[in-house]
């Protein structure tokens, strides 16, 4: 095997170029000093110096003293096995946890299902605090039954919501509710578009570019969804819906 591809043998393990040109220069003689090494190199002393040091510290070069000056040699060929197979312990003890990490990183869904008032009103103000400055909010909603379930709540959350500095756009179910909201908080930092609806709607959407809420108001479920897939979907779909209705 030549030389050049025995170094680029030992680039495919771990070294770089210089550490594999050093560390074969190492081999050929029992002792060598900083200057033979840079002289059979071609590499700068001050570069060999460091290159030196790292190959100690990965077990390939050892230093020894001989009187006043310090010289160096390469390890016997092993020690590159014993780096390999300390960097598959190494790979062994992280595996576990990079196994769980892809896992997580590609679940098709992460979902909570809330099924009583106090838990789905704890997700609406999450979701409020999850939402930063300048960020869409978008809403789908039949208002009136998503008022009756709580009007004290659900107009501090409303107010609420109109401080945070939010891109709030709402679409509402004709109704005579969400006229009067319309009328009633004309004031606060949000844009209310009014549709006539075909059919009869029963469940409001919250969409964020974190977090998507489903909430059915005839069985009081709210779903709270945070796969960006899913999200990214709802939010291009609102907004075809909002620009309908321009």
């Amino acid at each position: 095997m030549t030389k050049n591809k025995i170094i680029s043998t030992l680039e495919s393990i771990g070294l770089t170029q210089k550490e594999a040109q050093i560390y074969l220069a190492g081999l050929s003689t029992e002792y060598h000093s900083i200057a033979e090494l840079s002289r059979k190199t071609e590499i700068k002393r001050t570069t060999v110096y460091t290159v030196v040091e790292k190959l100690i510290a990965k077990g390939l070069m050892s230093q020894v003293p001989k009187g006043w000056k310090t010289y160096y040699t390469s390890n016997p060929p092993h020690s590159l096995q014993q780096l390999i197979e300390s960097k598959k312990r190494l790979m062994n003890d992280i595996l576990p946890d990079l196994k769980n990490l892809h896992s997580s990183g590609n679940r098709q869904i992460t979902l909570k299902k809330h099924e009583n008032l106090t838990q789905i009103k704890g997700a609406y103000t999450r979701i409020l605090e999850n939402t930063k400055p300048n960020e869409p909010y978008y809403v789908f909603a039949d208002q009136e039954y998503w008022w009756q379930l709580d009007p004290n709540f659900f107009e501090q959350f409303i107010r609420r919501r109109s401080t945070l500095n939010l891109d709030i756009k709402i679409v509402l179910k004709d109704s005579k509710i969400a006229r009067e909201h319309a009328k009633k908080f004309i004031d606060l930092d949000q844009e209310i578009r009014i549709y006539q609806p075909a059919y009869t709607l029963r469940t409001n959407l919250v969409i964020t570019p974190n977090k998507l809420l489903i909430h059915d108001l005839i069985n009081s479920t709210l779903l709270e969804i945070d796969n960006q897939s899913i999200i990214h979907t709802h939010m291009e779909l609102f907004e075809i819906t909002w620009n309908t209705l321009n």
